[in-house]
């Protein structure tokens, strides 16, 4: 399965962070403005799990004189695959905390899987 599938939704979704690749200042009609290697975090909600990607970002704005605005943006993955995000303790799958891991049924899968031996 290829991720994120068509139709996943993508959110949590930061991009740079103060300091960082960052554009800041006016864009006048007839402009464009480009901010390459933006980092980003992006988590990845499926019925199969939750992956979290990261990589980095190339932005590009442009603005016709007529006012009319387009945004490109491409994103390429440090990651050879997203990574599945798993409880890493028992008080995460507790009070009902198994439900943020959509790839368990039930409290006890969740609980199984974090004290399996390694």
């Amino acid at each position: 399965m290829q991720y994120p599938a068509p139709g996943v939704l993508v959110n949590e979704f930061e991009i740079g962070s103060s300091g960082s690749n960052l554009f800041h200042g006016p864009l006048l009609s007839g402009g464009q403005a480009v901010v390459q290697a933006v980092p980003y975090t992006a988590v990845i909600h499926t019925p199969d799990g939750n992956f979290e990607d990261r990589g980095v970002s190339n932005v590009s704005v442009t603005i016709t004189k007529g006012g009319a605005a387009t945004l490109t943006e491409s994103f390429t993955s440090s990651l050879a695959a997203p990574v599945l995000i798993v409880p890493t303790s028992i008080s995460q799958c507790q009070n009902n905390g198994w439900r943020n891991y959509p790839q368990f049924k039930n409290q006890g899968e969740c609980v199984s899987f974090v004290v399996r031996p390694t």
